[in-house]
C-alpha cells in the first residue's frame, strides 16, 4: 500500500476544521438574529423598537458564514435591509438628527392620523383628510388640521364649506370647527427631529455573541472544554 500523502492529509484536516468553524459561526449568527428580533424588535423599550408594520423586522437578513478569500478569517453578516435602520442602530446614547430632504418641513403624524398600531394612515397631502388648514395651536406648534375621517356625509359638508374646491377652509371656520370637535390635529410640522438610537450592535449583539460563539466552538470540538 502506497503511503498517504502528508500534504493531502493535512489539507483534509484543515478543510474539516474550517467546515466545523463555519458551522459554529452560523449557529451563533442564528442565535444573534433570534435575540435581535425577540428582544430588540418586539416592542417599545430602552433598547427595543416598537413593531408597527413589521417592515424593519422582516428586512433582517443573516448572510451565511464563509471563509474570506485569501485569508483565514471566517465571517458572517447580519443586517437590516431598510435604509432607516441606521436611525435606530448605533452606539448607546447616540442620537440622529432627521431633516427634510424634499419638503420644507417634516410632518409628524399625530394620534388622529395614525392607526391603532401607530402607523401613519397617509401623508399630509394624500387627500384622505378632506379640506385641511395649517395654523398654530395654542402651544405655538404649527399644525395641519383636518376632518375626523369616517363621519357621515363628509363629502357634502366639505363641498359646502369650501365652495366645491375641496382643498382649504377659512381660518375662522377652522377655529369654530376645532372648538366644536369637527377639526382634529393631524400633523405637527417640524424643521427637524432628533431620534435617540435604541439598539447598540456592539453591546447588545456582538458582546453577547462572544461567549455563545465560544460555546459553539467547544461543541464542535475545536476548543477544549473547561
Amino acid at each position: 500500500m502506497a503511503p498517504k500523502d502528508p500534504i493531502a492529509t493535512l489539507e483534509k484536516i484543515e478543510q474539516g476544521i474550517i467546515a466545523k468553524a463555519i458551522q459554529a459561526v452560523n449557529n451563533t449568527g442564528r442565535k444573534v438574529e433570534e435575540k435581535l428580533l425577540r428582544q430588540h424588535m418586539s416592542g417599545p423599550g430602552d433598547n427595543s423598537l416598537a413593531r408597527r408594520t413589521g417592515t424593519a423586522a422582516r428586512s433582517i437578513h443573516l448572510e451565511p458564514a464563509a471563509l474570506e478569500a485569501g485569508s483565514t478569517t471566517i465571517s458572517a453578516k447580519l443586517y437590516a435591509g431598510v435604509i432607516y435602520a441606521k436611525v435606530h442602530f448605533g452606539p448607546r446614547g447616540s442620537e440622529v438628527k432627521i431633516v427634510p430632504i424634499k419638503a420644507r418641513m417634516l410632518a409628524i403624524p399625530l394620534a388622529a392620523a395614525k392607526t391603532g398600531a401607530g402607523v401613519a394612515r397617509g401623508g399630509p397631502t394624500s387627500g384622505i383628510w378632506g379640506p385641511t388648514k395649517c395654523f398654530r395651536s395654542k402651544a405655538g406648534n404649527l399644525i395641519i388640521w383636518g376632518y375626523q375621517v369616517g363621519k357621515a356625509a363628509m363629502g357634502t359638508r366639505q363641498k359646502t364649506v369650501t365652495g366645491g374646491q375641496g382643498n382649504a377652509v377659512s381660518l375662522s371656520y377652522a377655529r369654530r370647527a376645532m372648538a366644536q370637535g369637527e377639526l382634529v390635529p393631524l400633523f405637527v410640522l417640524k424643521d427637524s427631529v432628533v431620534v435617540k438610537r435604541q439598539i447598540d450592535p456592539i453591546v447588545d449583539l456582538v458582546q453577547w455573541a462572544k461567549p455563545v460563539l465560544t460555546g459553539e466552538i467547544k461543541k464542535a470540538g475545536l476548543l477544549r472544554a473547561g
